[in-house]
């Protein structure tokens, strides 16, 4: 049992990829699942189905404590450097153990940025706006120094392990 190869002919080429198709969210994922997959102290679960609010939980081996974690990647490039993150609102379940990690890559380069985003849920609708299509969303432009509101939600990605660790061994209450 197996996968068929197709035998039919291809059509025509239909042009390049649209930009704003988040086409990277798996690649997103597993680049944060690989950055925390390295600590000692942490197992990562992944909730199925995905479609709740935390599609990668993290349990520290001591502390029992556990964070989840929604993990948006956006694309962006010399023409676009700045991207709309988006959640669909239906499913948008906030908790002070709930965090959403923005993470961009730079088409141009092949890579992740150093900058991104580390946004507890409960925050994210005061950063965030209702489009009126059943999501809330806002914008980022990694790298720039005019993010303002989203100041304090920055983080280094090389950092971005030990952070989430930190988050996992604070005091609870």
């Amino acid at each position: 049992m197996g996968v068929e190869p197709y035998a039919g002919e291809l059509g025509p080429e239909v042009g390049p990829r649209p930009t704003w198709r988040s086409d990277l969210g798996f690649l997103g994922e597993s680049e944060l699942t690989r950055r925390l997959a390295e600590s000692d102290d942490v197992n990562l679960f992944r909730p199925f189905p995905d479609s709740e609010t935390a599609e990668l939980l993290a349990l520290h081996q001591m502390s029992r404590q556990v964070v989840g974690l929604q993990i948006k990647t956006v694309g962006i490039d010399a023409t676009h450097p700045a991207a709309t993150v988006t959640a669909r609102a239906s499913s948008l379940q906030t908790a002070p153990s709930t965090y959403f990690v923005v993470l961009a890559w730079q088409r141009d380069e092949g890579r992740f940025l150093d900058d991104c985003l580390l946004v507890p849920s409960e925050r994210l609708r005061d950063i965030a706006r209702d489009d009126a299509y059943g999501h809330v969303k806002f914008e980022y432009r990694p790298d720039s120094a005019a993010h303002g509101h989203l100041d304090k939600f920055r983080r280094r990605l090389p950092e971005l392990k030990d952070e989430i660790e930190r988050l996992l061994t604070r005091p609870s209450g």
